[in-house]
């Protein structure tokens, strides 16, 4: 099965099976693309500035964000998503 996951015609290659539910592992191993990246940055900055022994101002200010990119490719030829 391994150097066998698809046939010339490029559909997934089913060994002994007509079943369209079965799937050939190695087809779903190589072949299928279903990837995650995600890159986060939290941070934060306070200032404090004392006005009197007594009485001071202080400020803060904060930051999360995130880029999340997701790829979910189904290869052509897979049979139970065929029309």
């Amino acid at each position: 099965m391994k150097n066998h996951t698809i046939h010339p015609d490029g559909t997934e290659w089913l060994p002994g099976s007509t079943d369209p539910y079965f799937e050939n592992p190695y087809y779903i191993a190589y072949d299928y693309i279903n990837m995650t990246d995600r890159n986060r940055i939290t941070g934060g900055l306070t200032l404090k500035y004392n006005l009197l022994d007594w009485l001071y101002v202080q400020g803060q200010v904060t930051r999360d964000g995130y880029i999340f990119n997701v790829a979910n490719i189904v290869p052509s030829g897979v049979e139970i998503y065929a029309e």
